[in-house]
């Protein structure tokens, strides 16, 4: 089992203390500029962060010349959950309960023909302020927020499965297996197909390194 440790210095901070701090903006600064690892919390985008973990641990078995890789990615692992883990404390404390409701709702319909507008409609309300309610909850635009959401779930398919690419597709809410092919190009600089085997081809070769030390 793979364990990451620190080498820098750690300390506990209260989770109240934490909480409090995201009513301030002052003290949330101060703390946004340190990893926050909870030693409990409910992950709230645990597809992305699911992947980012896959990836990190691709890169520490690796071989590289310099620790700087590993260490960047570790260093961007942490930061993301403590942004998740600070995202969720301050909608705890701070949401607009009606942004939650409509992105809640939005993540559990990804399978639908998701619009603005269509958003808009569904909670009656006007699509200018949707847009506006999702970006600042969010600090994306409701569509990159949708197109993020589904290539979380393909990112975390195509580490995880064998399905071809139009299963993955149509499993990631894409329905359209060339317009997936153009989103994840453009969003993760290669294609799906070079993201797996990139992925199969470092855990291959880890994994026969592992098996030829233990003889």
């Amino acid at each position: 089992m793979d364990s990451i440790f620190p080498k820098d210095s750690e300390e506990r901070v209260a989770y109240q203390h934490v909480a409090d701090a995201i009513r301030d903006r002052y003290d949330l600064g101060r703390l946004a500029n340190n990893v926050i690892l909870p030693q409990y919390y409910q992950i709230r985008e645990f597809n992305r962060i699911n992947t980012m973990c896959l990836q990190t641990l691709l890169l520490i078995r690796g071989n590289y010349y310099t620790e700087a890789l590993p260490s960047y990615a570790i260093t961007e692992l942490m930061l993301e959950i403590t942004n998740d883990f600070i995202t969720g404390l301050h909608h705890l404390t701070r949401a607009n309960p009606k942004a939650t409701e409509i992105i809640d709702w939005l993540s559990s319909h990804l399978d639908a023909d998701l619009t603005v507008r269509g958003l808009a409609d569904h909670f009656e309300m006007n699509y200018r302020y949707v847009s506006r309610l999702i970006k600042k909850e969010t600090g994306m635009t409701a569509s990159r927020l949708i197109l993020q959401k589904k290539l979380d779930i393909a990112c975390g398919l195509l580490l995880k499965s064998n399905l071809p690419l139009k299963l993955i597709a149509d499993q990631a809410y894409f329905n359209d297996e060339k317009y997936f092919l153009r989103c994840f190009k453009k969003q993760l600089g290669q294609t799906p197909t070079q993201y797996r085997q990139q992925y199969m081809d470092d855990f291959l070769l880890n994994d026969t390194r592992t098996r030829e030390a233990r003889r």
